[in-house]
């Protein structure tokens, strides 16, 4: 069995495809952008070590993806909120 590379080790860890929603539903709009950035950084390092044929779990792609998707929903609820008041 061939031995993993610290790269790859790497990838792994620094792909966290799932956050919980209601840990994203008490952040603001600033701190959502924030965390909207780095998930999007998340997802060009996924699909880099991919196209390598490094990613251990392609599934993380599709994860990342969804986890975008709804911090990009969470942030037009919130701008909506603040428009009401």
């Amino acid at each position: 069995m061939a031995k993993k590379t610290p790269e790859v080790k790497q990838a792994t860890k620094t792909t966290k495809a799932t956050i919980r929603v209601a840990d994203l539903r008490k952040q603001t709009v600033q701190e959502l952008a924030d965390t909207l950035k780095s998930v999007n950084a998340d997802l060009t390092e996924a699909r880099r070590t991919h196209a390598a044929g490094e990613l251990v779990n392609p599934r993380v792609l599709s994860m990342t993806k969804k986890t975008i998707a709804r911090i990009k929903t969470l942030q037009v609820e919130k701008t909506r909120e603040e428009g009401r008041k």
